[in-house]
């Protein structure tokens, strides 16, 4: 299993900044903004497994664990940089879904919405598949890099977990 772990930064914990733009200083877009939060540890990521899908595209069902969550966060923004392509064309996560603790059942689908907050503390559990994934390259999470596993065969508690082509 593959974890990293990130002290936040005082810059962090900075208010956001702002730029002045005819004459007005106004707040930077949110996706550029400091995050609002005030972490005293950053969120800790564990690469469970990567287990390899039979697909037309090339494609693997990746778990994760992101333990000392304080609310919920977006799964979309997981990725893998892609030299060859401008970020906006990197992978994402596809049919992601919140796993029991102990990985053999699914709690929540993020699709419809973010369900309960007490989803989104202490340590979550997701799974979701992943196209094109580079196993040389870490997953960039809003928490930091993760390096990947080698990929191994999907458990038994996973076989629920089934592959469907994105249309």
């Amino acid at each position: 299993m593959h974890t990293v772990t990130r002290r936040a930064r005082s810059a962090d914990l900075a208010p956001p900044p702002s730029v002045r733009r005819s004459g007005q200083q106004r707040p930077l877009a949110p996706a550029l903004r400091t995050p609002s939060r005030h972490y005293e540890w950053v969120p800790t990521v564990e690469v469970v497994g990567v287990y390899p899908v039979v697909a037309a595209e090339p494609c693997h069902l990746v778990e994760l664990i992101v333990r000392d969550l304080d609310g919920s966060f977006d799964v979309g923004a997981i990725t893998q940089a892609d030299p060859a392509r401008p970020r906006s064309g990197w992978q994402a996560p596809y049919d992601e879904k919140l796993l029991t603790s102990s990985g053999d059942g699914v709690l929540h689908d993020p699709w419809h919405g973010p369900g309960e907050p007490s989803l989104w503390t202490g340590s979550v559990r997701l799974a979701f598949f992943l196209h094109y994934l580079d196993l040389g390259r870490p997953l960039l999470t809003p928490f930091g890099e993760v390096p990947l596993p080698p990929p191994t065969e999907r458990p038994a508690r996973l076989a629920d977990f089934v592959y469907e082509a994105p249309c």
